[in-house]
């Protein structure tokens, strides 16, 4: 991920938080938020949310169950991506 756009950043931010992205994909995020405050509120707001749920148990679900993607994958899909937006 050299680039990420919103909607990238939606697509990882579970991993994102729990710190299971690539360095690569971390540098790319933490540059995309330096420059997006959408994003940021965004984040704010799912860790607003997902600390307002733990103590009633659940595990919000918020992934689209790329959990079960390899990150090969995901490189891929979001390079093909990168290309029809050119």
């Amino acid at each position: 991920m050299t680039h990420a756009s919103c909607q990238d950043l939606i697509y990882v931010v579970n991993r994102y938080l729990a710190d299971t992205v690539t360095l690569a994909e971390q540098a790319t995020i933490a540059h995309h938020l330096l420059a997006c405050q959408s994003c940021r509120k965004y984040l704010e707001s799912y860790k607003n949310t997902v600390h307002i749920a733990q103590p009633l148990g659940h595990r919000p679900k918020f992934t689209i169950g790329q959990e079960h993607v390899s990150e090969s994958m995901i490189a891929a899909i979001l390079a093909k991506r990168a290309k029809k937006r050119k």
